[in-house]
C-alpha cells in the first residue's frame, strides 16, 4: 500500500512539473491546431451534406422529367430534402452584408490596437452551392493579448467566418506578427449576381 501511494506522489508531482511549463503560447497553438477540426465540422461536412442533397434533388426530377414524357403517371414526392437545405442556407447571412462585415472586420482590426501591415482578398461562387466565399489574407503586428482579443472578436461576432490559416511570429519582444487566411460565406440564394466592379468588395 505505501509503494502504491509512493508511485502516486511520483506521478502527481511529474504532471505539475510538465503543466508548469505550459504557457499562454503553447496553448494558443494548441487551439489553432484545433480550428482545422472545427472547419470539418461545421462548415466542411454541412457543405458535403448540401452538395449530396442537392444532386439527389436534380436525379430525381430527371427521374420525374423522364416519366413524364414516357406518358407514365407521376405521383408527388415530397422534398425534405430541399427542405434541409434551405434551413442550412438560413444559417449565412446575404451577400449585401459583405461590405459592413469587411469594414467591421477592420474596425475589430483597429480596436485591438493592432498595426495592419496587409491586407488583400479575393471572392467566387463555390461551385454548386448558392454562396460566395470572401477570402481574406491578412499581416499583422501587435502584442500577443491583442493578437488572442481579435480571434475572439472575430468568432464571436462572425459565426459565418472561418480561420484556416493562422501563424503568429515571435520577434523576441511583446510585438508580434501573425498571418491570417480569413474566409467568409455568404448566401446568394436569391438570384444575386457577383462579379464586376459594383458588386465587388470594398476597398479597404
Amino acid at each position: 500500500m505505501e509503494h502504491i501511494s509512493k508511485v502516486l506522489e511520483r506521478l502527481r508531482w511529474d504532471s505539475n512539473r510538465l503543466f508548469e511549463k505550459v504557457t499562454r503560447f503553447d496553448i494558443l497553438m494548441v487551439l489553432l491546431l484545433l480550428f482545422p477540426l472545427a472547419i470539418q465540422v461545421y462548415i466542411n461536412m454541412p457543405l458535403k451534406a448540401y452538395v449530396q442533397h442537392n444532386k439527389a434533388i436534380i436525379a430525381e426530377q430527371v427521374r420525374a422529367k423522364a416519366d413524364f414524357l414516357e406518358l407514365k403517371p407521376v405521383v408527388k414526392q415530397d422534398a425534405p430534402l430541399k427542405n434541409t437545405s434551405q434551413e442550412f442556407l438560413t444559417f449565412f447571412p446575404e451577400k449585401n452584408q459583405m461590405n459592413n462585415d469587411l469594414f467591421k472586420l477592420k474596425g475589430s482590426i483597429l480596436k485591438n490596437k493592432l498595426q495592419l501591415i496587409s491586407l488583400s482578398y479575393d471572392y467566387e461562387n463555390l461551385k454548386d452551392i448558392p454562396l460566395l466565399k470572401v477570402k481574406l489574407q491578412v499581416k499583422l503586428k501587435g502584442s500577443y493579448r491583442a493578437q488572442r482579443s481579435l480571434v475572439h472578436d472575430l468568432f464571436s461576432n462572425f459565426p459565418h467566418l472561418a480561420i484556416p490559416t493562422y501563424t503568429l511570429k515571435s520577434e523576441g519582444s511583446e510585438m508580434n506578427e501573425s498571418y491570417l487566411n480569413i474566409y467568409l460565406y455568404y448566401s446568394t440564394d436569391n438570384n444575386q449576381l457577383t462579379g464586376g466592379e459594383k458588386n465587388a468588395p470594398p476597398n479597404l
